[in-house]
């Protein structure tokens, strides 16, 4: 599919959902105390264009596809086009909210704006599992996010694991098969429990010292690699989940990131161009990197101020709320 076509396809969410909203409140009547609105194009069209309208990466290094999808060194002249793309999905974002608090009440309503996460230009993606076949701890690469590898030809024999690898955007958590924490299943290898430790640091170190075979020179792939305890931490955010959690978690520094990898190669295009899951404090608006998400409350619930909330996070908000 085309740009264009994509776009315009998009844009038409609106063309249905304004008009079950219509629908509900005037046809129907319905009397609401609360409407959760959401908006997808935001998300999608910054996942598809944000590196194309970007000329330099977060260290002030080139990027070979500015404006160039094909990375051929022919610029295909729609930076101004993709850009107007990603303003279209924001007004459109805009047009939802004006209509959700008019249906709602207008002034009279008090409105939340969140949004889930903040958005960085990327365009290489690491194949985390890869590294771990390289270190011996996976017999050969996974078949798919959180999967073993697939059934040997002929067989049904899957590959053997050590450590498993989830990702999403610009982090992945590395699970190890443990015994005496793990339950054995057949034959599958686990890890001793007095070689966790070893086993990890060996993770850690084969990311820290991670480098792009495809650029000369040093370039920062990975910002940070985690133990499972020292989430409690991160940039002032308990990112710990009690059960969740991988023993080694490595977030990636953009323009870097884990989704669309391509098998047998560490690093290698990502196919589209805006990812979020980064640390959370990474800022460089310069380079369109931005992982803080927004908030905004307003209406007559609100109590004014004439100064801005600073530091608010989501997780703050979430806490109240289920409280």
């Amino acid at each position: 599919m085309d740009e264009d076509t994509y776009v315009r396809q998009g844009l038409m969410w609106k063309d249905a959902h304004w008009a079950y909203l219509h629908y509900i409140f005037e046809t129907l009547g319905v009397d609401a105390d609360l409407l959760l609105l959401g908006v997808p194009v935001t998300d999608e069209f910054s996942h598809q264009f944000m590196g194309l309208i970007t000329p330099k990466d977060i260290d002030g290094n080139a990027n070979p596809y500015f404006d160039d999808v094909t990375n051929d060194d022919v610029p295909d002249g729609r930076g101004a086009a993709r850009e107007g793309f990603i303003r279209a999905a924001y007004n459109e974002a805009d047009g939802t909210l004006a209509l959700g608090r008019g249906l709602m009440g207008g002034d009279k309503a008090t409105a939340f704006v969140t949004s889930d996460h903040g958005f960085a230009a990327q365009w290489w993606a690491v194949n985390v599992s890869k590294v771990l076949v390289d270190l011996g701890l996976q017999e050969r690469e996974q078949s798919g996010n959180c999967r073993k590898a697939a059934n040997d030809p002929g067989t049904t024999t899957p590959g053997d694991t050590l450590a498993k690898e989830c990702h999403a955007g610009g982090t992945s958590q590395i699970y190890l098969n443990l015994a005496g924490r793990d339950p054995a299943v057949g034959n599958t290898p686990q890890v001793p429990a007095d070689q966790y430790e070893a086993v990890r640091n060996q993770i850690i170190q084969a990311f820290q010292n991670l480098d792009d075979p495809n650029i000369p020179g040093q370039q920062q792939v990975v910002a940070r690699v985690l133990k499972k305890e020292e989430l409690r931490n991160v940039d002032g955010s308990d990112s710990l989940h009690p059960s969740r959690s991988g023993d080694v978690v490595v977030v990636f520094r953009p323009p870097y990131q884990t989704d669309a990898q391509t098998p047998g190669q560490l690093v290698a295009p990502s196919q589209f161009f805006g990812q979020h899951g980064y640390l959370p404090e990474l800022v460089a608006l310069n380079r369109n990197i931005n992982m803080h998400g927004t908030f905004i409350a307003a209406g007559p619930g609100i109590k004014r101020d004439n100064d801005q909330v600073r530091g608010v996070r989501a997780i703050d908000v979430a806490r109240r709320l289920r409280s």
